[in-house]
């Protein structure tokens, strides 16, 4: 059983924790935290069709709740809205004259028909706390009124409410005949981008524009949503030169101002080259007058050998090229390792038929020196994992054969 000193403080808490008598409202509660409220407005009330108008559930508190507090809401439906999520921002405020912090979670509705609407309640579930059950919060109802377009509408209306402007551009600048390209049409800014339904075509003077495919990109969500809505166009021309597209006025409904309004026209250029065929034909008549150059180059060619040959005639044939250096030549580059293998195995070979190094050692000709620094240098990619780049590699491959063919010379003079 409780002490009688404790018994004071349990039946305040007890009473704290009920709703406040005072208020008496649905949408009211107090407890240790202080007063808390709930209520739901939309801004503006009396939107025109497909405008956004803001649902936000406001939720007001007089202290910041513990952190082991997770408060859930729920929206109601909305039937005759396309809704999306806009987020949630906190703030303080006065309320009859005392400071709360108010949450404010809120969604963009764009509405489908005309007409009165009548927007259930949003609700807000506080978690039990300190005692107190789980408490739900429930707003009032809300009441929007959605205006028809003002009369007349433009016969060429794209069916955007809301600010947008246009561009057009072309996927290319340059197409053969019998090739595509796309002419993209793209409405930009805050609305309803499904409302964009009755873009103009654009029109051109020869070629085909066909039915496009439609894109939508919607921005991150801010106050007032919007994006683009691409429309891609394939473009087949129907001639040769350059070509002119035009976009037509793009019509649009200001809600902001209650009129409508409509984009410049605006124009894109590109230029149709020959048809493939054509093409080929030139490229064939280019192909025979190449030939015919080269015939004649090759006749001047072998008249020039001709007369050389009888310059040099009687002159010894030079000696016959060492194997060795053919396949040293013939390396291929790659694998820095398997390449200096192999290069130091060819170095070896046209030093000497015996131990290379030592008798590379016991030279005093320059090229055996040189001869020794190669090998030395394919040992440290072998052994010591030293790295190679394929520049490198035919750097050293044309020094090798250089040297290994002077010393393979000095070798052969020394030994007559």
């Amino acid at each position: 059983m409780a002490r009688p000193g404790r018994l004071i403080p349990l039946l305040i808490a007890a009473l704290s924790l009920c709703p406040s008598a005072a208020e008496g409202a649905p949408d009211s509660m107090q407890d240790l935290t202080g007063r808390r409220f709930v209520r739901a407005s939309v801004d503006p009330p009396d939107p025109y069709i497909r405008q956004q108008t803001t649902y936000t559930l406001h939720y007001y508190f007089e202290n910041y709740p513990p952190t082991t507090e997770n408060i859930s809401y729920s929206f109601p439906a909305f039937p005759d809205f396309e809704s999306q999520n806009l987020g949630s921002s906190t703030r303080e405020v006065m309320v009859d004259g005392k400071p709360y912090y108010v949450e404010e979670i809120r969604a963009a509705l764009f509405p489908l028909t005309e007409g009165g609407k009548n927007i259930p309640p949003a609700r807000l579930i506080l978690p039990s706390y300190a005692g107190r059950p789980p408490y739900t919060l429930e707003t009032k109802p809300a009441a929007v009124s959605v205006r028809p377009l003002p009369k007349p509408v433009p016969d060429a209306f794209s069916g955007g409410v809301g600010n947008f402007k246009t561009r057009i551009r072309s996927s290319r600048d340059r197409l053969t005949m019998g090739e595509a390209a796309r002419l993209i049409v793209t409405v930009e800014g805050r609305g309803y981008l499904k409302s964009l339904t009755n873009i103009p075509t654009p029109a051109v003077s020869s070629g085909n524009i066909h039915a496009p495919s439609v894109e939508d990109k919607w921005d991150a969500p801010q106050r007032l949503l919007g994006g683009r809505r691409i429309f891609a166009y394939p473009f087949t021309p129907s001639q040769e030169g350059y070509v002119e597209v035009e976009l037509p006025p793009v019509h649009f409904f200001l809600p902001d101002e209650g009129r409508y309004a409509a984009s410049p026209p605006q124009k894109v250029g590109l230029t149709v080259e020959a048809a493939a065929a054509e093409a080929e034909e030139a490229k064939n008549d280019s192909w025979r007058t190449g030939l015919l150059l080269t015939i004649l180059g090759a006749c001047l060619l072998g008249v020039v050998g001709w007369g050389a040959a009888r310059l040099y005639r009687g002159r010894p044939a030079p000696a016959a090229e060492n194997p060795l250096l053919e396949r040293m030549r013939a390396l291929q580059t790659g694998g820095d390792a398997q390449f200096c293998q192999e290069l130091a195995r060819l170095i070896r070979r046209c030093a000497s038929s015996g131990g290379a190094a030592q008798t590379l050692r016991s030279s005093s000709s320059p090229a055996a020196k040189e001869l020794l620094e190669l090998l030395e240098a394919c040992g440290a990619v072998q052994f010591a994992k030293a790295s190679l780049s394929i520049e490198r590699q035919r750097e050293m491959k044309k020094r090798a054969v250089s040297v290994a063919a002077a010393y393979i010379a000095e070798t052969k003079a020394d030994g007559k």
